[in-house]
């Protein structure tokens, strides 16, 4: 996921008048603490750069997720700036483990144990 700052209309590009990106507040929900981004990066997005954001998933994470982001964004502490809102919303299906893919593994590994004793 790619996120690109001075994109939203009103927010000010530093070229043109030496404003930032201002993150003034981030709200999560969702499946959070399963599926999730770092988004300290946008902190540092220069003025009309862009910044890969890659999402995290919990290893032990099975079934549906979703989390929401909603960003609040504003030129950077300019007299008069304009707020926007960013949304980002992460969606995952994870399935569960097969256990019939698992079992040959198991009993093989079963197996070897009993002989080497």
């Amino acid at each position: 996921m790619q996120v690109r700052s001075g994109g939203a209309p009103g927010v000010a590009r530093q070229a043109e008048f030496g404003a930032a990106l201002d993150i003034d507040r981030v709200l999560a929900e969702g499946d959070v603490h399963q599926l999730r981004l770092d988004l300290d990066s946008l902190r540092t997005l220069p003025p009309g750069g862009s910044i890969d954001l890659v999402p995290w998933l919990s290893p032990d994470a099975v079934g549906t997720l979703r989390t929401r982001y909603l960003i609040e964004v504003s030129d950077e502490n300019l007299p008069g700036e304009r707020r926007h809102t960013m949304e980002i919303v992460l969606r995952a299906t994870v399935p569960e483990p097969q256990m019939t893919l698992l079992l040959p593994v198991l009993l093989g590994a079963s197996r070897r144990a009993r002989r080497q004793r």
